[in-house]
């Protein structure tokens, strides 16, 4: 009623509060739940009678979480009473968690081979560079940076990979961006005075198309 107090309730209220109906009715919600939980639910009460509007709330009480919708009934165009529906979400809401906990988990670990495969790639174009710098015959060192840069532009793919939030997709025009000036180290002398302009739209492509 419009004093917040109990006037009809039904058996899974009892359950829920673990006490018979005759304790309950004509109770205030302070009589009936712990303070802070019935400070909220009378604000949310009085502003329906006020307002005359429906609510949605989730509700905590003895470890459960209950999905409360409470609305006014009304008298002559006027809010004289409210009533309302509670469902237990309990389950629902704790595989909502184990859910997002595994979903965390498994980023994480994605996040984790994206890195390893990107230093065991460093490491090949290192090993590579090495040897080039102890080749003096041009064919074998235009084909070890040939390789250099096939490797080089797999590395940026997957660097480019590790910094979105997508484990499908990648930001071309920043893939294309990187590579361009991983051939650019590879192939110019540092020496060579040249300037690379580029124009790039932001464009997202599927993981596998972009190593094709």
């Amino acid at each position: 009623d419009e004093e917040i107090r109990a006037i009809q309730l039904s058996k899974n209220y009892e359950q829920m509060l673990g006490r018979p109906m005759s304790e309950l009715l004509g109770k205030t919600m302070d009589d009936l739940f712990p303070s802070e939980l019935a400070k909220s639910m009378i604000e949310d009460d009085k502003k329906i009678l006020r307002e005359g509007k429906m609510i949605e709330v989730e509700e905590e009480l003895d470890g459960k979480i209950y999905n409360t919708i409470k609305f006014p009934i009304k008298r002559d165009g006027f809010p004289m009473w409210l009533a309302g529906f509670t469902i237990d979400i309990t389950r629902q809401k704790t595989a909502e968690r184990l859910l997002s906990q595994a979903l965390d988990e498994k980023k994480a670990l994605l996040r984790e081979l994206q890195h390893r495969i990107k230093n065991s790639l460093n490491l090949i174009t290192g090993i590579l560079g090495l040897e080039n710098s102890q080749v003096s015959d041009l064919s074998v060192k235009n084909v070890l940076n040939g390789i250099n840069s096939r490797i080089l532009s797999l590395a940026d793919l997957y660097t480019c990979l590790y910094q979105t939030d997508s484990f499908k997709e990648v930001r071309l025009n920043e893939y294309f961006r990187q590579v361009i000036f991983s051939i650019k180290k590879t192939f110019l002398d540092k020496n060579q005075k040249i300037e690379i302009e580029m124009e790039l739209e932001e464009m997202m492509l599927e993981f596998n198309l972009a190593t094709t």
